[in-house]
């Protein structure tokens, strides 16, 4: 499982750099992030590298009910719109600027190929691959600390922010694995969520930098991950005798 992580890492990490360069020969704008196709790559890769896995990346899965999409997309959508709420209620010193103020073409367009290609190697992949050889808890977990790291422009807000930021990613990931192990990790399952999340949160676009905003976001995600384990937590801690071979 530890070579399967840091291979997955390594590869990602390297076409992070090799898109993120090709962005820029090509004067590309900064909404457009060629290097959220990096994960996606690194999946599709690692099922070449490790073919003696035979693992399947589940893109076209018959019989998901269309609650369960409802849930994917609806889920983030909800908690987007409550930090919105709460911190319009509790931040005064929190200026929200227009919801058309976050929303360019260039957005619009790249936002869904862009978390399809994260959603092909994080939930596609990766939490899929970890779900074999540890337990759901412990494999959305991981996924959500990688997932945070290649948001490289967050750094710069700080160790605090990067903090709350872990906590968040962390937390959402719990919750995606919830509405979409059952079903095989279905890609377009945790495509709707990340969209979800994306167009969510548009509404708090001039203060996704603060760090207060990032603390009251990663509470609600925290919540919502605390309730998903409790209500599914067979997923999150299956007997360790169930576990295939890794």
């Amino acid at each position: 499982m530890i070579l399967r992580v840091v291979v997955f890492s390594v590869l990602t990490a390297f076409w992070i750099i090799v898109l993120g360069g090709i962005a820029q020969a090509l004067g590309l704008p900064a909404e457009i992030g060629l290097p959220q196709l990096a994960p996606g790559i690194a999946g599709l890769l690692m099922l070449l590298i490790f073919r003696k896995d035979g693992l399947r990346i589940s893109f076209v899965k018959h019989g998901i009910p269309a609650t369960r999409y409802l849930a994917a997309f609806g889920i983030p959508m909800v908690v987007g719109g409550l930090i919105f709420g709460f911190s319009l209620a509790l931040f005064d010193s929190f200026t929200f600027g227009s919801i058309s103020a976050g929303i360019t073409a260039p957005i619009l367009i790249w936002m869904p190929i862009g978390a399809f290609g994260e959603e092909v190697g994080w939930r596609g992949y990766l939490d899929k691959r970890l779900s074999l050889g540890t337990s759901g808890l412990l494999a959305a977990v991981i996924t959500g600390l990688l997932w945070c790291l290649i948001h490289v422009h967050f750094y710069a807000n700080g160790a605090l922010f990067m903090v709350f930021a872990f906590l968040m990613f962390s937390a959402s990931s719990v919750v995606i694995h919830a509405v979409v192990s059952k079903y095989d990790f279905n890609v377009m399952l945790a495509f709707l969520f990340h969209l979800g999340i994306n167009i969510s949160l548009l509404l708090s676009f001039s203060v996704i930098n603060e760090p207060g905003f990032m603390a009251g976001y990663a509470l609600l995600w925290t919540v919502a991950a605390v309730i998903a384990v409790m209500l599914r937590r067979e997923l999150f801690f299956p007997r360790p005798s169930s576990f295939p071979p890794v």
